[in-house]
Parts: C-alpha cells; structure tokens; sequence
C-alpha cells in the first residue's frame, strides 16, 4: 500500500499533541509493548522539544503528523554528536520508508550543522534495531548501556 506524498518539515511545540498521540499508539506496539499514558508521552516530548540543542523533524500525510524524529546536538571534545531521543512512525504507516526519509532529512540537517556522530538506544534484536543497521548505524564499540531501577 502506498502512503501518498509525504512532507517532512522542522518539528514545532505546535506539533506536541499530535505527536504525544503517534507515540503513544508507537510504543503500545511490538517490539516495546509499553503502556504510555498520554500526558506522560507529551511530558516527555516537551522535555526533549525544549531541551538545548534540540533538533526534530516530524513527517505528514495529508496534513496529519504521522511520524516524528527528535534528539538533541551535544558538545563531545572538539565535535557536536546528535543524541538522537526518540523516532517513531505511526503503527498503519510502518514499513513504507517515512522513517528512512526521516532520517534523510535528520543527518542532512545534522551534516550542514556540522555534526560528526549521531548516537541513540534502541531495542537489541528487534525490528528497530533491524531498521537503524539498515540505515547505518552500528552497535557501538567502547559504549553500553547500564541501568540502576531504583526503589
């Protein structure tokens, strides 16, 4: 199935509660299967959308957010690396290249900023990580993730 023309345009705090709903829908879904409510999603939008540095695209059909990518630029010694947060595409558009086109849009913005390194945490052996290999990205070499759950 096609999805029509597709625009992808500089994410807004316009583009808040739209995008508060594509996650929540994104994350409910395999491989993370996660239980969001709606003001926790926006909560966590807005805090990204407002942070330094912050950079997002967010990708429309037919006037509709269906898609968002959003993370941050970072000082790293002598570069600027991009901390990429949170990429989702709504659930009935997966699969179709929006977020391909996306990240087009993210690492050429990220290109002309001078931007040397773009980093993020993904689910391991899930079809995101499957998506980002095919885009690119590598298991980093020297990095891991630790967690700490706290009481």
């Amino acid at each position: 199935m096609t999805v029509g023309p597709i625009e992808v345009k500089p994410f807004t705090v316009e583009h808040l509660g739209a995008a508060s709903n594509v996650f929540v829908r994104t994350f409910a879904a395999d491989p993370w299967n996660e239980v969001w409510p709606l003001t926790s999603a926006r909560r966590r939008i807005s805090n990204i959308a407002h942070a330094p540095g912050f950079v997002g695209f967010a990708s429309f059909r037919e006037g509709d957010l269906i898609g968002f990518v959003l993370g941050r630029l970072e000082p790293y010694c002598d570069e600027e690396h991009f901390h990429l947060q949170e990429m989702c595409v709504a659930p009935e558009f997966q699969r179709r290249g929006i977020g391909r086109l996306m990240l087009q849009h993210l690492h050429g913005y990220l290109v002309s900023a001078g931007c040397k390194q773009v980093y993020l945490i993904t689910a391991r052996e899930s079809r995101a990580e499957h998506f980002y290999t095919q885009n690119g990205y590598r298991p980093a070499q020297r990095a891991g993730v630790m967690v700490r759950r706290l009481a």
